[in-house]
């Protein structure tokens, strides 16, 4: 539905930009071509699409996007300053100007998408697999439908903006507006950005991966109120299982075995998000009410268990084994405790069980179950997240290097792209939204697809750089009025593609696009206001 209701939008948004079906139709499915194909592919292999996954179709199709807007800014470029030439120079002509920094820019991109498939998490690694493969196999489509189709139409004639026409009138509207900002004010928006930069730091190291199942819905939402009803009616919605296990055979139906269970279970009683317990203690307790010690004073423990066995192996199968050598206490925790904090509750079962080495050093123990594997899942996703925040900065710098050769300028570049990323995460901290399946490859997203726009802006500033003879702010506005324009325009478009999650009873769903949609929209921000500051104060030290 929501794949349907996004699609709607873009070509919605091309219409109004463009008002042209060859720019509204054909860029439509020059970027569902890639989707499509994966989504084959995916079927070919029978492959499940999942909670991470799902994402992928409609994140290659808006990151296929930027490339059609300035493949047909620079092909209206063409037309409007050399109307007599041909669809095919056109077209050809509009292709050679973009590929190399489009190229530079799918690399780059490449790389967040290759960290994540380095994950532990097998659905965040399949969907860093998808996304790469998607990303080659969307690069070759683009830049082999793109001429198959222009190069056969019938050539169009575009009207000469005024910003073409006179260089000092630049750009418009609020592309405008930073460009004045970052000519007239380089220092006050490189402070700005700066303080941001410094209350997102802060931010960041509030963030937790505290996420609990529940809060993946609305409140007031029918999975919602069922999970709720699980949590609060049954016992709890996730489990710990305590497993002890011991060499001596019949060992937990005897009295030091079930004492050794009972110590086991006796740390949740401090534990106020604790549900219902199910173990052999709990068994023989519920048995013991029918019979009782003073009915049957010589009927021991573990006789009174042997025949609950007989009576119910199912109910003693799911907390012994046959020789009862191994006894499993199963601890079911209330995921809607407004309290409910997993690494404390984990390690303070640690602890409990350290203490008393008189007891469980002589068992082996195991403590699994759904909520410390949910859990670990969790810190597994920060160390991920740590891992990226150094590997993929790194990974674009060297692309950059190479591209540009110069490391300065390398720099200048990504330097803007570090605001998406830590003011996502920032806000994500100071909201109190955790780290979770969907939300932790929002930062590796951000600085992939950002560096799209600084990439395309750099290359066009340097060739206006060299067409005025070194005239640093000539260049930007020139910039400004050129690919500036198509950075805003794609950017517009993707944020109000995917202004339409919000909508989405789903959490992971809302928070995707929602986030998405804030990255592109802070990255081109900074693109067209920090990146132009920087290149004034350098060309102010006297360096191009």
């Amino acid at each position: 539905v929501f794949g349907f209701a996004s699609l709607a939008i873009f070509t919605l948004a091309f219409g109004i930009v463009y008002r042209r079906w060859r720019f509204v139709f054909f860029p439509m499915v020059c970027c569902l071509l890639p989707s499509i194909t994966m989504l084959g592919w995916l079927a070919y292999k029978d492959i499940p699409v999942a909670l991470v996954t799902s994402n992928m179709p409609v994140l290659l199709f808006v990151l296929m996007l930027p490339y059609n807007v300035y493949f047909i800014e620079r092909y209206r470029e063409r037309r409007s300053l050399n109307p007599e030439e041909s669809s095919m120079d056109s077209t050809l002509g509009a292709l050679r100007a973009i590929f190399i920094p489009c190229l530079f820019s799918c690399t780059t991109t490449l790389a967040g998408f290759v960290a994540l498939s380095t994950s532990k998490i097998i659905p965040i690694r399949d969907f860093g697999e998808m996304m790469t493969l998607g990303m080659i196999v969307g690069f070759v489509i683009v830049f082999l439908f793109l001429p198959a189709v222009f190069s056969r139409l019938k050539p169009i004639h575009v009207e000469r903006r005024r910003d073409q026409v006179n260089a000092n009138l630049g750009s418009r509207g609020l592309v405008r507006v930073l460009e004045r900002c970052a000519l007239n004010r380089p220092v006050a928006v490189l402070l700005v950005s700066m303080v941001v930069l410094l209350i997102s730091i802060e931010g960041v190291r509030r963030l937790s991966a505290e996420s609990k199942i529940t809060s993946y819905f609305w409140p007031g939402s029918e999975v919602y109120e069922g999970l709720e009803f699980i949590d609060q009616e049954l016992g709890g919605t996730t489990w710990i299982e305590v497993i002890l296990t011991s060499d001596d055979e019949g060992f937990f139906s005897r009295k030091e075995g079930l004492e050794a269970i009972s110590l086991a279970e006796s740390y949740f009683e401090s534990v106020p998000e604790t549900g219902n317990i199910l173990s052999l203690t709990k068994v023989r307790d519920e048995m013991r009410k029918t019979v009782r010690r003073e009915w049957f004073p010589i009927l021991p423990d573990s006789m009174l268990l042997k025949l609950g066995r007989l009576a119910s192996p199912e109910l003693i199968g799911q907390t012994a084994n046959a020789d009862f050598t191994m006894g499993r206490s199963t601890i079911r925790m209330q995921e809607t405790a407004p309290t409910l904090n997993r690494k404390r509750i984990l390690d303070g079962l640690d602890q409990h069980l350290a203490a008393h080495p008189e007891v469980f050093g002589k068992l082996n123990v195991q403590v699994t179950g759904v909520f410390p594997v949910y859990s670990q899942m969790l810190e597994t996703l920060i160390e991920g997240q740590k891992w990226s925040a150094v590997v993929v900065p790194l990974a674009v710098y060297l692309m950059l290097i190479l591209l540009f050769r110069s490391p300065l300028l390398a720099l200048i570049v990504l330097i803007p792209q570090a605001l998406p990323a830590t003011v996502l995460l920032g806000v994500m901290g100071w909201v109190g939204i955790p780290l979770d399946l969907v939300t932790v490859m929002i930062a590796s997203i951000a600085i992939g697809v950002g560096i799209d726009a600084s990439i395309q802006y750099t290359m066009r500033y340097r060739a206006e750089l060299a067409s005025n003879g070194g005239d640093v702010r000539e260049a930007i506005r020139r910039s400004h009025a050129t690919v500036g324009r198509a950075i805003w325009v794609a950017t517009s478009i993707i944020v109000a593609g995917f202004g339409i999650l919000v909508l989405s009873e789903f959490f992971p769903s809302v928070w995707f696009g929602l986030f998405t949609a804030l990255a592109m929209l802070i990255s081109q921000l900074a693109t067209l206001s920090v990146l132009p500051s920087l290149f004034l104060l350098r060309a102010s030290r006297g360096q191009q």
